[in-house]
């Protein structure tokens, strides 16, 4: 076999795919060494391999008839220079950021605080909503509890990533409410309704916090995915009411709540009289007193196991509650008297 036999079995050891060579392996390859210029590579290493292979026959040294010196220099500018063969890099930062594509066709950022270079993080969309100046979408990390959502804005052409609280269970439906106008908060401020796993509902409020997209506050209700009773009641505030358990009978009461916009701390204001309308049957009895009027005064009253009572109102500062028995006549007990005594609410 010949030299020129032998040197038709380099591109083999090579690459096919298309290439441009590096500006090392143009300087080298525009000498006038025919047998390179003939020959089709794929890669700088391409190149390597065949002036290896050459350099390896003496015949193909007498063949090529290259002179010493400009062998020598040509190995040296291909092993030092090429780097047309360089994989790219993996789209990771120092600060565990990785890139992604949003459903928008926006690259953002989310913050994968577990994830190493290398590996394998992946999203899939939970759900959407499409407004006239954004384009909102929730993803979650496959595997992971980890859900951000991404305010897309059409007019810049820019996304927004915040992290926020997903389902306590993989699936969880998670819904999206535009509440920007009705609590007058611009230029974005979304409810995030997601279920825990009972018949309780997670409501996290997303918004922009100097310039920064975040998960602002959060609150829980009772027991339907639906808006939150909130509005605005100051430049400064936002009330409403949620439902809560008692601390008496543990049965769902409308709380009121406010949330202040300087650095969305969440408040439940004191009650002082809090109606609660529980219908109980008494486990133990116990004695109370029988609240009179002008013809008959104060006195105890005696209420045996198994009569029905109307929790009425639980008087939260004087730390008493007001019952109803017979339909009419009303008694009043400290609160921790009735602790084990009455039935309560075991539902939810």
């Amino acid at each position: 076999m010949t030299s020129m036999q032998k040197l038709n079995l380099v591109p083999d050891l090579a690459p096919q795919a298309p290439y441009r060579p590096c500006d090392a392996c143009l300087a080298y390859n525009n000498m006038n060494i025919n047998p390179l210029n003939s020959l089709s590579r794929s890669t700088c290493v391409g190149n390597i391999k065949l002036l290896s292979f050459s350099m390896q026959s003496h015949s193909a040294r007498k063949a090529f008839s290259l002179p010493k010196s400009i062998t020598l220099w040509g190995c040296f500018c291909l092993l030092l220079s090429c780097n047309s063969g360089k994989p790219a890099e993996q789209q990771f930062s120092d600060t565990g950021k990785k890139t992604f594509e949003d459903t928008a066709g926006a690259k953002t950022a989310g913050k994968i605080d577990h994830a190493n270079e290398g590996d394998s993080v992946v999203f899939k969309e939970v759900t959407h909503l499409d407004l006239k100046e954004y384009l909102i979408t929730v993803k979650e990390e496959v595997g992971e509890n980890n859900t951000i959502l991404i305010a897309y804005n059409r007019a810049v052409k820019k996304a927004d990533t915040a992290q926020i609280s997903g389902g306590d269970y993989e699936g969880a439906e998670l819904n999206i409410l535009d509440v920007s106008d009705s609590l007058q908060i611009k230029p974005l401020f979304l409810e995030i309704i997601t279920p825990t796993g009972s018949d309780w509902y997670d409501h996290s409020f997303v918004g922009y916090d100097s310039g920064k997209l975040k998960e602002l506050f959060q609150l829980s209700n009772w027991p339907y995915p639906t808006r939150l009773n909130l509005y605005r009641k100051d430049n400064g505030t936002i009330a409403g009411s949620v439902l809560q358990r008692d601390d008496l009978v543990a049965a769902f009461e409308q709380y009121p709540v406010v949330v202040s916009l300087k650095d969305y701390k969440v408040t439940f204001p004191d009650v002082p009289a809090l109606h609660i309308g529980w219908e109980s049957t008494v486990l133990t009895g116990f004695k109370a007193r029988r609240v009179g009027h002008e013809q008959l005064p104060d006195s105890i009253y005696a209420v045996k196991k198994g009569a029905r009572v109307m929790v009425d109102t639980l008087y939260t500062n004087l730390g008493k509650v007001r019952l109803v028995i017979h339909d009419s006549i009303i008694l009043e007990v400290p609160k921790d008297r009735l602790d084990g005594k009455i039935t309560v609410n075991a539902a939810g």
